[in-house]
């Protein structure tokens, strides 16, 4: 429901055909080989992408603990941090008021990566890893009800904020 009220009635985009980051390493590793196809296509893969999942792995905890800070108190709430989704209904129970919860998931594994850096490099451009998106990922539920679009366009705004989501620097699903 919270989907029509923003944007005049629509979603907004804000994916971009542009990397995500930008991986200024790369070309130092290439140069240590012969530049080669295979050489790019292992350095995208093998190394570029287990450097993203350590960078990733670091940050994690911060971006958990961001993420609580944008959600606390503009909805007359503090969102509610579910680590294990298996006990949310337990953990709700125990917050009746909650208005928000969210989840942080695990970093993006690397089987994944590497098979989305694949076709990134075939699609768009090479490194394919510098169009990963979504290594680190979380979860927001807005709590159901007659205010619950107010709530949804509240999140989305502090998120906003909080993040400086815009064009090319973030994603909505």
């Amino acid at each position: 429901g919270g989907k029509k009220v923003i944007d005049n009635n629509e979603v907004p985009s804000i994916t971009s055909d542009g990397p995500q980051m930008r991986i200024k390493v790369k070309d130092k590793c290439l140069e240590l080989g012969r530049q080669s196809e295979d050489m790019k296509k292992h350095v995208d893969e093998e190394v570029l992408v287990p450097l993203i999942i350590g960078v990733a792995s670091e940050v994690l905890n911060d971006f958990k603990e961001q993420l609580g800070k944008a959600l606390s108190g503009d909805c007359g709430d503090n969102a509610v941090c579910v680590d294990d989704k298996e006990s949310v209904q337990k953990i709700l129970k125990e917050n009746q008021n909650w208005q928000r919860w969210f989840t942080v998931a695990k970093v993006k594994g690397a089987p994944r990566m590497k098979a989305k850096t694949k076709d990134y490099s075939e699609e768009k451009s090479w490194p394919g890893s510098e169009h990963l998106g979504d290594c680190l990922r979380a979860m927001i539920v807005c709590r159901g009800g007659k205010e619950s679009g107010d709530t949804i366009y509240q999140t989305w705004l502090q998120l906003e904020k909080a993040f400086g989501i815009k064009k090319g620097n973030g994603r909505l699903k």
